[in-house]
């Protein structure tokens, strides 16, 4: 009997962490993410294109949907869905579930939701909408590729709660951002890094777009091009560009300001 597209992403999920490595990226998909304040009982529809970038080569892609999270340090990790707490993959439909593209050709993917009418809980629901192909390559070597767009579902009572917790030198031209979200809703956070010398001369970092979940931590590292003098201290001023409890949706997080020390060693 085939495998329907769920059965088969969840198979080729388990196949690839055996796999020696994923090969350049390939395929791209947009919008890549996708955030919509949900209320019970609503329908949405979402329409993503999907476009293979190779040159030479026709993909021959299935379709499919997956839970998602990220780790600590931000990497995106995938699993079967459904499997996921907060996994919203039940309430999503998309068609096709196969997709053939030339080189440089695209397609559309129609994903409709429907939320339920009492869900569990308030806050963030997950998943994501994959485009994936596993093939020999020309060293008859497994590959994948791969393109996902992420999905974030907000259902009231929501909250999104960050604050930094600790900023840190881990090497000598690497500093460390530890946030932490309280809240029931991810943040999204834009703002910038200020290192001032002793002298007086002043650094300033921009960050943008980083994505704390609901009830979790995560560690940003930012490369510094050069080592810190000693005496420098660091001011990190952030905004939470996603904050569903606020009128105007974003809210400023405490700012942290304090000397930098060299790293133990």
């Amino acid at each position: 009997m085939p495998l329907s597209p769920a059965r088969l992403l969840s198979a080729m999920l388990a196949l690839w962490a055996f796999l020696p490595g994923a090969f350049a990226q390939t395929l791209d998909i947009q919008p890549t993410s996708v955030e919509i304040p949900a209320e019970p009982g609503m329908r949405h529809r979402q329409v993503l294109s999907i476009t293979n970038m190779s040159a030479d080569e026709t993909r021959s892609l299935t379709i499919g949907l997956a839970d998602w999270t990220l780790t600590g340090s931000g990497q995106l990790s995938l699993s079967p869905p459904g499997e996921a707490d907060r996994s919203a993959a039940s309430w999503a439909r998309f068609t096709p579930g196969f997709l053939s593209l030339e080189p440089g050709q695209s397609g559309n993917v129609i994903l409709d939701m429907i939320v339920p009418a009492k869900p569990d809980h308030g806050g963030d629901y997950r998943f994501a909408l994959m485009a994936s192909e596993v093939s020999p390559g020309p060293d008859g070597q497994m590959r994948k590729i791969e393109a996902s767009s992420l999905f974030y579902l907000t259902i009231a009572p929501a909250v999104s709660d960050p604050a930094i917790t600790d900023v840190r030198m881990a090497s000598p031209t690497r500093l460390d951002i530890e946030v932490s979200n309280a809240g029931n809703a991810h943040a999204r956070l834009d703002g910038e890094v200020r290192i001032e010398a002793a002298s007086g001369e002043t650094t300033s970092l921009p960050i943008s777009n980083l994505v704390v979940l609901e009830t979790s931590d995560r560690t940003f590292t930012l490369p510094l091009a050069e080592g810190v003098a000693e005496g420098a201290r660091v001011t990190v001023t952030l905004d939470n560009v996603f904050a569903p409890q606020s009128g105007t949706g974003v809210e400023a997080l405490r700012t942290w300001s304090g000397p930098l020390e060299a790293p133990a060693g």
